[in-house]
């Protein structure tokens, strides 16, 4: 019976460290910052927004908290969310995940989105963004997946994205970048060439390569077919000086 007592507390004690324990309650800081957000996307006509602005619960639709209290996740795809990204949203400093894909958001992306150090994720793509990728989107050390496609964005594709060294997914589809592109930023691109289709800075740039492709594409189909004639040639001659012999 010891023995019993001590394998049950001896699992108790393990599951209370392998199981995160979620908080019951969020940092009030997070909670004004996600209250600013809701008023500025048109919050009441979301298509769910359960328990927002309640502040007896920390069960809001499309938000994760850690065991702190933190806001770790926002994900408020195809929601109905419309307006502008207030620049607020950049002081949920614990945020690691941020989808607000597929709604009618609106104006330039917040520069201080750039201040989310912890963020993995960053997903605005299809909505009505227009401006300039934010130059702080290069500060982002941490940012796996950047997905801006299907929006109205314009300029050029900053440096500071170069430094992303963690970027695995990059998808720029169908906006309306142009270059000129760097050295750095043109690396960057090299490990997503398909992605950036859709914009002027494509054409430019991939539209020269595809042309220079081509006329490769010809050389290597005919360099074979003339090293053969030449072989048939020499052979030829090979056979006439024995034939001559």
């Amino acid at each position: 019976m010891r023995e019993l007592r001590i394998l049950v507390f001896v699992v108790a004690a393990w599951m209370a460290v392998a199981i995160p324990v979620l908080a019951d309650h969020m940092n009030p800081d997070d909670m004004h910052v996600l209250m600013d957000f809701y008023q500025s996307t048109n919050g009441d006509q979301w298509r769910k927004n359960d328990h927002w602005l309640d502040r007896s619960t920390h069960e809001w639709y499309g938000v994760m908290l850690n065991d702190e209290g933190r806001v770790v996740k926002l994900d408020l795809a195809s929601n109905n969310l419309a307006g502008p990204i207030p620049e607020s949203l950049g002081n949920l400093s614990q945020l690691t995940q941020l989808n607000l894909d597929s709604n009618a958001l609106s104006g330039s992306i917040p520069e201080r989105l750039g201040n989310l150090g912890q963020l993995r994720i960053l997903q605005l793509s299809r909505n009505g963004f227009t401006g300039a990728i934010p130059e702080s989107f290069g500060n982002l050390s941490n940012l796996d997946t950047l997905l801006l496609f299907g929006n109205d964005l314009s300029g050029t594709i900053p440096e500071s994205l170069s430094n992303l060294h963690k970027l695995t997914n990059l998808i720029l589809l169908d906006n309306r970048l142009f270059g000129p592109i760097s050295e750095n930023v043109r690396r960057l691109l090299d490990k997503f060439p398909y992605y950036a289709k859709g914009n002027p800075l494509y054409e430019e740039w991939y539209g020269e390569w595809s042309a220079y492709q081509s006329q490769f594409d010809k050389f290597e189909f005919l360099l074979p077919l003339q090293l053969g004639l030449l072989g048939g040639y020499l052979l030829i001659m090979l056979l006439l000086d024995w034939a001559r012999g």
